[in-house]
């Protein structure tokens, strides 16, 4: 056990190693835009920067459609109604934890489980429609609004055979098995697309939009003309290019960053989304106190809902709480830093305003988080920081697709 003035000076360590300056977010910032620069024009890059084959809704869109959310260890089915009138409700649903075997499993187990269910939420809600839309919150590369290629699992999915596959395909391969052949996926797409098309859907104007939960991503509007890879069908004016920005890599990283990655699944690889995404940080917070306190715990028992708890509970020990509001505090740091990269690419003197769409657990669950990017935010940009304002979005992953649904 540490004497108090070690753990004190453990303490100072952890604040130093954890702690951004106003030069080290400004130079993300100016990395992180040169990685887009590269995906744009198809070059080597950690930012996918890839075109998902939509823009923004019209707000005119209308129907009842069927949802399939699949945005990690749980996946939902909505049935969502549009009233065409930038007006939208979830009708029915239900929720299903996806379970370990079937995430480590094989392809034909996962798939048919998903299809199992969506029979049964179909036949519950009695829908009498042919088409569905399915989020599908992984990284892809899409050839079509309905079809794309699983480039690797993340979120502790490791299911072989899927990746390089058209997840579209394998859903419909699963279906047929399961005796609803007559089913068709209109839209295919992720959470944070789905999250900017609601928010485009209900109020036009946002130019962005974030998922800060489990894990982390975002997507933004760009013009057709500065995609520089082919592409399969005709665009519009505008595109969502979807910047898989969870595999940023040009960030610095410290010792606890270093033993975080080499025992995850994935080494090397999604860069950002282990210092800023709920999945990761109660593990850094763990690993701080397995150090400097000899407090063991089980790997990944401690889940960012908990980290929240421990921090607003006046019986914690305060040093364990510090130590929490470092790891968060740096989270907020770095996704400030990309949502200032991103807005002063399409605005480099941010002379507009910018409307960005933010859910997730753990944006809409810690409200200090929230005010701590916006504070950095301002602290980036001193005179027009304010310009660029966040909104919590909720249920964006059902309402999005339905949306997709419509638009297609």
């Amino acid at each position: 056990m540490c004497s108090f003035d070690a753990m004190k000076e453990s303490i100072e360590n952890v604040r130093l190693l954890f702690t951004l300056t106003t030069s080290d977010l400004q130079e993300i910032k100016e990395a992180f835009q040169e990685e887009m620069a590269r995906g744009l024009r198809g070059e080597k890059s950690s930012l996918k920067m890839l075109p998902v084959y939509m823009g923004r809704p019209k707000g005119t869109e209308k129907g009842d459609f069927i949802v399939l959310d699949m945005g990690g260890t749980n996946f939902r089915l909505m049935k969502v109604h549009l009233n065409g009138k930038r007006g939208a409700r979830i009708e029915a649903a239900m929720r299903q934890t996806i379970p370990k075997k079937l995430r480590q499993g094989s392809k034909e187990e996962l798939f048919d489980f998903l299809a199992h269910h969506l029979g049964t939420f179909l036949h519950k809600c009695q829908y009498q429609d042919t088409s569905f839309a399915f989020t599908f919150s992984f990284p892809m590369v899409q050839k079509s609004v309905s079809s794309g290629m699983l480039v690797r699992w993340t979120k502790g999915f490791t299911v072989p055979g899927v990746e390089g596959e058209d997840v579209a395909l394998l859903l419909s391969e699963a279906l047929q098995r399961k005796g609803i052949p007559h089913l068709r996926l209109r839209a295919l797409l992720n959470d944070t697309v789905a999250t900017l098309l609601t928010a485009s859907y209900q109020s036009p104007g946002f130019d962005m939009a974030v998922i800060l939960g489990t894990g982390t991503n975002a997507c933004y509007i760009e013009s057709s003309t500065c995609l520089q890879v082919n592409l399969e069908e005709n665009l519009g004016e505008e595109v969502i290019v979807n910047l898989e920005w969870g595999n940023f890599n040009r960030l610095p990283v410290n010792e606890y960053d270093h033993l975080l990655d080499i025992s995850s699944p994935n080494p090397g690889e999604q860069r950002m989304e282990k210092m800023v995404s709920g999945l990761y940080l109660g593990e850094l917070v763990r690993l701080i106190l397995l150090k400097i306190k000899g407090k063991s715990s089980p790997p990944y028992s401690l889940s960012s809902k908990k980290l929240t708890s421990l921090i607003s509970n006046d019986m914690t020990d305060p040093r364990e709480k510090e130590i929490a509001d470092l790891v968060f505090s740096r989270s907020a740091q770095i996704v400030a830093a990309t949502i200032v990269a991103v807005i002063t690419w399409l605005d480099p003197h941010v002379n507009n305003h910018h409307r960005v769409a933010v859910d997730g657990a753990l944006f809409t669950g810690y409200r200090r988080y929230r005010k701590r990017i916006e504070e950095f935010i301002c602290q980036l940009l001193p005179n027009k920081g304010k310009l660029i304002e966040l909104y919590p979005i909720k249920s964006g992953s059902g309402i999005g697709a339905a949306v997709a649904c419509a638009m297609n």
